[in-house]
């Protein structure tokens, strides 16, 4: 990843301090991480086309921008450009050949959520443009951490953080005991198909500690019917319930 560093800065302005930097050319240098900028408050102009930036997080807190060419980058998400709502001097952004720019709506979009231009995409914006795009334009809203993960599949690695069931485990110590769940009887016979046995009780280390418990584990291939199930608790830990079928051949 190349980043934007002060050896670069300083090369490129002949200025060691970073905040009275205010006019700085990094185009097609190959960029990735800009995240210096957020030292630069009094920067104004900022020419940074022809690299692969991704976010325009780091551009908020220059305070003074007024002109930010940063076309033929890697901005996908459009939302991006909400990072920019803050920088009331802002009159000239050039955003066009990003992935974001190829989104329905997009000129609209951007006008309205960045009404302080005067220019997109090297167009003029006129006054009747920016009304009509205050009517049309979708609103934007800024990216969350929740799409961030979502966009990079940052997902749960445990299975369990996925489960929206509310359930709560009693602390109190487990006895041995079978407790009835009746279902309406029936006549009609059900083939069960083979059940894989989930992961997690494939990679415990707890093995079954009854034969019925085993029988339940293993696949099922016997035709059956159905009567009642019993529920067996014996001592097993709150990720693991064991069904023991109580079952009876035709």
């Amino acid at each position: 990843m190349i980043k934007l560093t002060e050896e670069m800065v300083v090369a490129r302005t002949r200025i060691s301090d970073l905040s009275s930097v205010k006019k700085l050319n990094c185009w097609g240098a190959d960029l990735q991480d800009v995240s210096l900028l957020r030292r630069m408050p009094n920067v104004e102009v900022l020419a940074l086309s022809v690299n692969q930036i991704k976010s325009l997080a780091d551009f908020q807190n220059c305070y003074q921008l007024q002109e930010l060419y940063i076309r033929k980058n890697n901005i996908k998400d459009l939302r991006d450009v909400c990072y920019l709502r803050g920088l009331s001097s802002l009159r000239n952004l050039w955003l066009a050949d990003n992935p974001c720019s190829q989104e329905d709506g997009y000129r609209f979009a951007v006008l309205r959520a960045l009404p302080q231009l005067e220019k997109l995409d090297d167009v003029p914006i006129k006054p009747e443009e920016m009304e009509e795009a205050a009517r049309k334009g979708r609103e934007l809203v800024l990216p969350n951490k929740e799409d961030e993960n979502y966009e990079n599949n940052d997902l749960p690695q445990n299975t369990n953080d996925l489960v929206t069931i509310d359930m709560t485990v009693s602390k109190e110590p487990i006895t041995r005991r079978s407790s009835e769940v009746l279902i309406a009887p029936t006549n009609h016979s059900i083939k069960s198909s083979p059940v894989t046995p989930s992961p997690e009780l494939l990679e415990t280390s707890e093995s079954p500690s009854t034969p019925e418990e085993m029988h339940v584990i293993q696949p099922v291939h016997e035709e059956i019917n159905v009567r009642r199930f019993s529920v067996i608790a014996t001592g097993v830990s709150p990720q693991q319930v064991l069904v023991h079928t109580q079952t009876r051949r035709r």
